[in-house]
C-alpha cells in the first residue's frame, strides 16, 4: 500500500463498503483526511451532491455517470490542526460498479486549500494529496477471486499540464484553460470514441466531446485542451472532468475562480 503525506496532511483508513464486493455490485469508498500540520486547511466541494475526493481505479471497476441535477451551492469544510474529517465517495453524480473479479488498485485524491503564509492578502494555495490502496472483487458464484492469468486490462490516467491559466473575460465572465495528458495503460484501439464530459458545479453537463480513437497515439497518449468560461456571479466552483474509453474511466477536476495568482 502506498502512503503519501503533504505537509503533515494525511489520508488514513481507506475502506470499501460493503466490505465484500462482487461482480455487478455498486460500492462506496470511505476515507479519513487528517490535518497534523500547524495551519488550518479548507476542503471545498458541492454541498448537495459533491464529494471532497476522487478515486481512480486501474482495472475491474467502471464509473457510471448518473443523470442527476444538483442544487446550487458550495460548502467549505475547515479542518483545524489536529482535526480530521471522514468522507464517502463517489458523490451522487456517479456510481462505482465492479465489472471483473480480482485484486484492484485504486487511488484516492483529496483537493484542499491552505492559507498563504507569506501575506494576508494573497490567494490560498491549492494542494492535492493522494493515497493508493488494494481491494478484492469476488466472483458472483464462488465468492472468491478468479485466476489472474487473464490479459492485462485497459485503464486511463490523467495528468494536468501546468501552468493552469485563468482570467477575466467580457461581460462579467471568468475563464480557465489548461491541457490534460490522457495516458492509456494496455491501450487497444477500437471503434469506440474517447469521450470527455465536463460537469459544472450544479452537476449539469457543461460540455461533451467525442474524439475518434484514431486520434489517440498508438502508445496510448492523447492531449486534450480544457477551456471553461462562466459568469462570475453564479458559475464559480469545481468542474468535474470525466474521461471514458470503452470500459475504462478516469476523473479529474478544474476550478473556475475569480481569484488568480
Amino acid at each position: 500500500m502506498q502512503h503519501q503525506t503533504t505537509g503533515n496532511v494525511e489520508i488514513q483508513n481507506i475502506q470499501v463498503q460493503p466490505s465484500t464486493v462482487r461482480i455487478g455490485d455498486t460500492f462506496t469508498v470511505n476515507a479519513t483526511l487528517v490535518n497534523n500540520s500547524q495551519n488550518p486547511i479548507d476542503v471545498t466541494y458541492s454541498s448537495f451532491c459533491g464529494s471532497p475526493f476522487y478515486v481512480i481505479f486501474d482495472s475491474h471497476v467502471i464509473v457510471d455517470v448518473k443523470q442527476t441535477i444538483c442544487a446550487i451551492g458550495l460548502r467549505m469544510d475547515k479542518v483545524n490542526p489536529g482535526e480530521k474529517i471522514i468522507r464517502v465517495g463517489p458523490d451522487s453524480l456517479f456510481a462505482f460498479r465492479a465489472t471483473e473479479s480480482g485484486i484492484t488498485n485504486a487511488t484516492v485524491t483529496f483537493y484542499y486549500e491552505e492559507k498563504n503564509q507569506t501575506g494576508p492578502n494573497l490567494s490560498n494555495i491549492k494542494k492535492t494529496i493522494s493515497k493508493s490502496f488494494l481491494f478484492t472483487i469476488s466472483d458472483n458464484i464462488t465468492g472468491t477471486a478468479t485466476d489472474q492469468k487473464s490479459s492485462a486490462k485497459e485503464s486511463i490516467r490523467i495528468i494536468p499540464e501546468y501552468p493552469i491559466t485563468g482570467g477575466f473575460g467580457n461581460n462579467g465572465t471568468v475563464q480557465v484553460f489548461f491541457t490534460i495528458e490522457i495516458l492509456f495503460d494496455n491501450f487497444k484501439r477500437t471503434d469506440s470514441p474517447l469521450i470527455v464530459k465536463i460537469f459544472n458545479p450544479k452537476g449539469e453537463l457543461y460540455k461533451e466531446d467525442n474524439i475518434p480513437s484514431s486520434n489517440i497515439q498508438s502508445d496510448g497518449f492523447y492531449k486534450y485542451k480544457i477551456y471553461i468560461v462562466g459568469n462570475e456571479g453564479s458559475d464559480l466552483g469545481k468542474y468535474q472532468v470525466v474521461v471514458t474509453y470503452d470500459n475504462a474511466t478516469a476523473l479529474t477536476s478544474a476550478y473556475l475562480s475569480n481569484t488568480f495568482p
